[in-house]
């Protein structure tokens, strides 16, 4: 979380991360971002859950939202994908990546 902030932050992105879940909700609530980064694993909520209550939500439901995972497995990109994700990305990760998928997904390039 705080290489993906520092990163975006660099490029004069406004951030705003949560430690959990649950955070990340009411975060995004309070604060309608223009993307999301969203972990697969995270404490009390886990990424699936919340992304599934951002797609059901009309005020959250058209932000673009981007899922991350250490597990590299082939049934979360599936998963993801499925349950609403714009993109999925695979962990580790270079600031390139991330700096790309921002200006790919927001249409700045």
């Amino acid at each position: 979380r705080a290489i993906m902030e520092d990163t975006l932050s660099e490029y004069r992105f406004k951030v705003i991360t949560a430690e959990d879940g649950y955070e990340g909700l009411v975060k995004v609530k309070e604060n309608i971002p223009s993307l999301i980064f969203l972990d697969i694993m995270m404490p009390k909520i886990d990424g699936y859950e919340v992304l599934k209550r951002i797609r059901k939500d009309p005020e959250l439901r058209d932000v673009p939202v981007v899922m991350l995972s250490a597990k590299g497995l082939a049934k979360d990109e599936g998963k993801s994908l499925k349950e609403g994700a714009n993109l999925y990305i695979e962990k580790p990760f270079s600031s390139k990546k991330i700096i790309a998928t921002v200006e790919n997904v927001l249409g700045l390039e």
